[in-house]
C-alpha cells in the first residue's frame, strides 16, 4: 500500500452531491476495515454564493475569496489533497490552486482525460458552466469535441439540477430523457454537474454517461494512496 494522504473536500455545492460523494469514496476504496478507508476533512460550505448566478452576474469575486479561504483552511487542519464535488466551480481552479499550497484534482480535467481522443462528448451541466465554455476547452486540450445541448435541452437539465438542490425527487427519467434528446449528435454524454449525479443514481446506470463525479472519486482515491474498487 503506497502512503495515504489526507484527503479535504470543499463541499456544500450542493449538500446532497456532498454526501453522494463521500458515500462514492467509501464504496470505491478497496478496505476490509475502517482503518483501510481515507481520512477525510470535509467542510459542507453550503452558505457559498450560487457558482452560475456569480458567473452570469460578473460578480465572483466574493464567491472566489471564500473558495480560497475554505481551501486554506483545510490545509490547515491537514489535508494534502483536496477535492471540489462542484464542476461549476472550477472555473477558480487556477486561481484556488494557487493559493492551496497542496493538490487541487481537476474534475472537468480528469473527466475529458477519461475518453480516449477523436470522442464527441456532449456536456450536461448548469448554465453557467456551459456559459464559462470549460469543458470544450478541456476537452480540445485532451483531443475530444464537446457539445452542448440546445437551448430547450438545456432549460430542462437546469430544472432536473434546481430539483435537486431543492430536495426533491431524483428525476432520472427527465436525464435520460435529455441524454436521449442528443442520440446521434455524440458518442457520450458527461453528465457534468454533481446534482445529476445525484438524479442518475434513482435509475438503472445508462451506458452512455460519463460521470464526473464518478471520476473525481476515482482520482481522490487514487492521489491520496488507496485502491480504487
Amino acid at each position: 500500500m503506497s502512503e495515504r494522504k489526507i484527503l479535504g473536500v470543499i463541499g456544500g455545492m450542493g449538500p446532497l452531491a456532498t454526501c453522494e460523494f463521500l458515500r462514492g469514496l467509501v464504496e470505491h476504496t478497496a478496505a476490509s476495515c475502517d482503518q483501510e478507508h481515507l481520512d477525510v476533512l470535509t467542510y459542507s460550505h453550503a452558505s457559498l454564493p450560487g457558482r452560475t448566478e456569480a458567473l452570469l452576474a460578473g460578480d465572483a469575486r466574493a464567491l472566489l475569496d471564500m473558495l480560497v479561504e475554505d481551501a486554506q483552511m483545510l490545509r490547515r487542519g491537514g489535508a494534502q489533497v483536496l477535492a471540489i464535488p462542484c464542476n461549476t466551480s472550477h472555473v477558480f481552479y487556477d486561481d484556488i490552486q494557487a493559493a492551496a499550497g497542496i493538490p487541487v484534482i481537476h474534475i472537468v480535467r480528469e473527466t475529458v482525460r477519461s475518453l480516449e481522443p477523436g470522442v464527441t462528448a456532449a456536456v450536461l451541466a448548469t448554465e453557467g458552466t456551459v456559459r464559462s465554455d470549460l469543458y470544450r476547452r478541456e476537452g480540445e486540450a485532451a483531443g475530444l469535441r464537446v457539445i452542448y445541448p440546445p437551448p430547450e435541452v438545456q432549460r430542462r437539465v437546469t430544472d432536473i439540477i434546481e430539483q435537486v438542490k431543492a430536495g426533491g425527487r431524483l428525476d432520472t427519467w427527465a436525464l435520460r430523457a435529455a441524454a436521449e434528446s442528443l442520440n446521434g449528435a455524440c458518442d457520450r454524454v458527461i453528465l457534468g454537474c454533481t446534482e445529476l449525479s445525484c438524479a442518475a443514481r434513482g435509475g438503472p446506470r445508462e451506458p452512455v454517461f460519463l460521470d464526473a463525479m464518478d471520476v473525481l472519486i476515482r482520482e481522490s482515491i487514487r492521489h491520496c494512496g488507496g485502491t480504487y474498487r
